[in-house]
């Protein structure tokens, strides 16, 4: 039993060493997966179901995003960032984000070549500041 927990402890850390290594796949003449304009295009073409390549590449991008941006210092995960970067209120759900960050990103389509990770930080921070801010 302690050889298999031990052996599935290492195939994860394999997994988790090697993730940045694994492509996804782009559709043919579709903009780097890190730009303002893949998260415009997989958020606003997501087709109201989250159980499509859109929604979900949508909904784990602007989770994996908001959730960084939040929970910046996270004494268990040894992250001490400084003060979070959104404050989202209470009730605030998924599809309201995706909503505001499509819009931001349609207001501002100069700003599509950038970091996707920063330009839905931007979109929620302006809709969601924090009051330290």
């Amino acid at each position: 039993m302690k050889k298999l927990i031990v052996l599935l402890a290492l195939t994860f850390a394999l997994v988790l060493t090697a993730s940045p290594f694994i492509a996804i796949p782009a559709r043919a003449g579709s903009a780097p997966v890190d730009s303002g304009n893949t998260i415009l295009e997989r958020c606003q073409g997501y087709d109201n179901n989250w159980n499509t390549y859109d929604g979900g590449f949508c909904m784990g991008f602007l989770f994996g995003t908001v959730n960084q941006a939040v929970n910046r210092n996270n004494p268990a995960a040894g992250r001490k960032m400084g003060p979070p970067l959104i404050c989202l209120p209470d009730g605030v759900t998924f599809e309201q984000m995706r909503k505001i960050v499509v819009r931001w990103l349609n207001n501002h389509p100069e700003s599509l070549n950038k970091a996707g990770t920063y330009l839905v930080i931007q979109a929620l921070q302006e809709t969601y500041p924090c009051a330290t801010q």
